[in-house]
């Protein structure tokens, strides 16, 4: 069973960005806790996070976003997109209306060698 890790959020209001995929191929679970009825939310399926873009010349430019997720909430049923962003800096994942230090994600499947080697 994979360890479940909580996106950091820094007292600036910016995110620790943690390094999972620098090569693309890994898939992440995520999940949160609903801002209205406070039950826990987890994605809808794993979310792929893709690679940086290695042409860029700063961290910025690199910044690639993979397909949002959208998932409800089952006790009321709100719903929620779900961004994950990767970059030379790592990744980050953003949920309309919830904090970023509520987030949690877990590693499903990772690579972690150039071009989906094993």
């Amino acid at each position: 069973m994979s360890k479940w890790y909580r996106q950091t959020e820094n007292t600036d209001g910016s995110v620790t960005m943690a390094v999972v995929a620098p090569f693309g191929e890994t898939e992440i679970e995520v999940r949160f806790p609903c801002h209205i009825c406070e039950t826990m939310v987890n994605s809808s399926d794993s979310i792929e996070v893709i690679e940086p873009f290695y042409g860029a010349d700063t961290n910025a430019d690199s910044e690639r976003a993979s397909d949002t997720d959208i998932c409800s909430c089952d006790k009321c049923n709100k719903d929620f997109e779900i961004d994950v962003v990767n970059s030379f800096g790592g990744m980050y994942i953003q949920v309309g209306g919830v904090k970023d230090g509520n987030i949690e994600y877990k590693i499903i499947k990772e690579d972690r060698e150039p071009g989906g080697g094993d």
